[in-house]
């Protein structure tokens, strides 16, 4: 989810491997910072206009965790920045556990243990890619997709089938 707290992060680099630094452990896993179930969830942080993607190889306290840059973060990145989001899953956050279907070219999965009654559905013919956008920030039809089921209350989704639409059973 999208950081929506003061807290700064400050990569060391902009490719390889980079050390990442909080200022502080506020949104960051409900203020407990960052923890070891964290190795091997995705980091997005965005500088200026453009987002850079990494995956937590290592953690070494609450405000500092070792990452693997995938989409190099751009130039001017080492300088703290404001906006980021940790990627969905992790065993902090938990894995999709519902039954999972495809639809249109995409791997369709929901049910996390923090988000019950959400859904994800990966980029058109890139069944490992759930990002949102481009590293430029454009969102295009072929993009990954999240969203929550909307009502009253939390159902917890236990299944997704693919017909002419994509159906999803939950618990109410």
């Amino acid at each position: 989810s999208l950081n929506t707290t003061a807290t700064t992060l400050t990569p060391s680099g902009t490719t390889g491997s980079v050390t990442v630094t909080a200022s502080a452990v506020t949104g960051i896993n409900g203020g407990d910072g960052f923890l070891s179930t964290d190795v091997g969830r995705w980091l997005r942080i965005k500088h200026s206009s453009t987002w850079g993607a990494a995956k937590i190889t290592a953690r070494s306290s609450t405000t500092q965790v070792t990452a693997a840059v995938k989409d190099s973060f751009p130039f001017g990145a080492t300088t703290a920045q404001s906006t980021w989001r940790l990627g969905a899953w992790c065993d902090t956050t938990g894995w999709p556990s519902a039954q999972p279907t495809f639809f249109d070219e995409r791997l369709c999965l929901a049910n996390s243990s923090e988000e019950p009654n959400a859904f994800w559905i990966s980029r058109t013919d890139d069944f490992v890619t759930f990002s949102p956008t481009d590293p430029d920030g454009t969102v295009g039809a072929s993009h990954g997709i999240r969203r929550i089921l909307a009502d009253n209350q939390v159902n917890a989704i236990h299944w997704l089938v693919s017909e002419e639409v994509l159906l999803a059973g939950t618990s109410d």
